[in-house]
């Protein structure tokens, strides 16, 4: 189980970086929305 946590919690990471450098040129609403499940998953 910590395996499993370890790698959505680098996912998480990735993405939010990707995201960082994503935003300025277009906001992008579903990608925001994959985000926001995937840290409603890991953190619940």
């Amino acid at each position: 189980c910590q395996g499993v946590l370890f790698v959505l919690s680098m996912v998480l990471l990735f993405s939010g970086i990707f995201l960082i450098i994503l935003i300025p040129f277009q906001y992008i609403p579903w990608l925001h929305a994959i985000y926001g499940v995937l840290g409603a998953i890991v953190f619940t």
